[in-house]
């Protein structure tokens, strides 16, 4: 379970819209981005669309959770 809350700051914000850029959808790329901020080794979500727009992120790794739990 998550036990940190991550603000959302300008830095948090205008990594959101580089991600938009990329294709990522506003909320979703909101979400990646405020896991990368606090450091989140893994982003796990049942969207496969966001999954392989995410696949060539270095910042973290965006698993289904059925492969998260296999890997880990």
């Amino acid at each position: 379970m998550a036990n940190i809350r991550q603000a959302k700051t300008k830095e948090v914000e205008k990594r959101a819209k580089e991600l938009e850029n990329q294709g990522i959808k506003t909320f979703d790329a909101l979400h990646v981005a405020s896991a990368e901020s606090a450091n989140c080794d893994y982003f796990i979500t049942c969207d496969r669309r966001l999954i392989n727009r995410c696949q060539t992120l270095s910042t973290l790794k965006t698993v289904n959770p059925i492969n998260f739990i296999a890997e880990v």
